[in-house]
């Protein structure tokens, strides 16, 4: 029996030597895939972790912008009002200026001295 397989093989050795290749490459690309799945997984992994990443940052920003643009809306508004509010102060104390320097018979003089000019009374 022993010698009939050697008999045999070398009728075969071709047949022996491709199928022997064969099944070495079957194994290599099984296990070469098996490893590339591995990397595929982590890579995607990877992807999706980066993915919530970017998510959360534009998240931060939107949020960070509209507080921004809030704030900048209460400074605004708190403005308007401090103007409003001087405003009608500066009116009132105009209109004050106005009904006293009406009854001041010294107004001239008193703004001559202010300003640091000659002051010239008329002689009518």
């Amino acid at each position: 029996m022993y010698s009939k397989a050697i008999s045999w093989l070398t009728k075969k050795w071709k047949a022996v030597v491709a199928f022997v290749g064969l099944v070495s490459t079957a194994i290599l690309f099984y296990l070469r895939a098996k490893g590339q799945k591995k990397v595929l997984e982590k890579a995607n992994e990877s992807h999706e972790k980066e993915n919530q990443a970017n998510e959360k940052a534009l998240k931060d920003l939107a949020e960070g912008l509209q507080d921004i643009g809030d704030e900048e809306a209460e400074n605004i508004e708190a403005s308007l009002r401090e103007h409003s509010r001087e405003s009608k102060d500066l009116e009132k104390k105009k209109e004050d200026f106005v009904e006293k320097a009406a009854e001041d018979p010294d107004l001239a003089k008193n703004l001559a001295e202010k300003i640091g000019a000659r002051f010239v009374e008329n002689k009518d």
